[in-house]
């Protein structure tokens, strides 16, 4: 587990500041779309997000206007894979010349979702400011295009990835391996299984099921291959899951014992990870090509 420490100077008192931590029509200027909070210790802390997502938690301690700690959580394991009351947020206060420095420790944070909920309290405590310094910060891009976003039509976590990687093996070899889904989980991370739910041959028509891990949540997904030319390239489309993807592998005879693997993959996780889609592409970019580097090893072990 790690903890994301975020720190700013607020040009305003830690009165301001404080409430905007207890009182539901402040928290909602700069987090969220609806807030249902009561500031006891045992209370209730709760928002919402403009598509209903919501993050829940109860106030452990308040000592106003120095320090207050809630936990906090996702009410959808398939929102955000921090479970309700899992995580523990403080927010330290201390005067300034300025106004306030605000310290804020988010815990019991796994890896990714660390990394994850850093960015976010970066931008959404950069709302705070804005809000205390009387300036709109203006919608969040959730909050803005709700219904566009769940149609697909306003695709702010849309990302594209992309991999090369040369192998000593012949290409025929090399494409046999990589266009059977049954190998998956040998070369890429987190890929738990991966099953073909249709007959042999490999043609365009022919599905599978994979069990995987994506960001630190389990995802099912079902693909169904729809492009496909024996011996250089097939392309996969997600036909289920929580997620569109489509991944395309080719390879390419460089001589007779050696080829080049290249994969272009395009998906939309932002509805899923809302927090920090950049962040997010970082970390799938990385992932991606690890995932290449470890093929070539098992393929080339020389």
């Amino acid at each position: 587990m790690a903890d994301v420490v975020v720190e700013r100077d607020i040009a305003a008192p830690p009165e301001i500041v404080f409430a905007m931590f207890t009182e539901p029509f402040l928290l909602v200027r700069w987090l969220g779309d609806a807030a249902e909070l009561d500031p006891v210790p045992g209370g209730v802390f709760r928002f919402t997000l403009a598509d209903q997502d919501a993050c829940r938690g109860t106030y452990v301690e308040l000592d106003p206007p120095r320090r207050v700690v809630f936990t906090w959580g996702w009410e959808r394991a398939e929102a955000i894979p921090v479970p309700v009351g899992s995580t523990e947020v403080t927010v330290e206060l201390t005067p300034t010349a300025r106004g306030t420095h605000l310290r804020l420790t988010h815990r019991g944070l796994d890896g990714d979702a660390a990394s994850l909920h850093e960015h976010g309290w970066d931008r959404f405590l950069a709302r705070l400011e804005a809000v205390v310094d009387g300036v709109d910060p203006g919608p969040d891009p959730w909050e803005e295009h709700p219904d566009e976003i769940m149609a697909g039509s306003v695709r702010s976590g849309e990302m594209d990835l992309a991999a090369v990687q040369t192998i000593d093996r012949p290409a025929d070899e090399v494409f046999a391996f990589v266009a059977d889904a049954a190998n998956n989980p040998r070369w890429q991370q987190g890929m738990r299984s991966c099953a073909w739910t249709s007959p042999p041959p490999i043609r365009v028509g022919s599905t599978y099921r994979q069990e995987a891990v994506f960001l630190g949540r389990p995802v099912v997904t079902e693909f169904e291959v729809v492009e496909h030319e024996p011996g250089r390239s097939i392309t996969i489309q997600s036909t289920s899951g929580p997620f569109p993807i489509r991944v395309t592998r080719s390879v390419t005879p460089i001589d007779a014992s050696t080829c080049r693997v290249e994969a272009a993959i395009s998906g939309d996780p932002g509805r899923f990870f809302r927090l920090a889609a950049p962040l997010v592409r970082r970390l799938a970019q990385r992932s991606v090509t690890a995932d290449y580097r470890r093929l070539e090893a098992l393929l080339d072990p020389t």
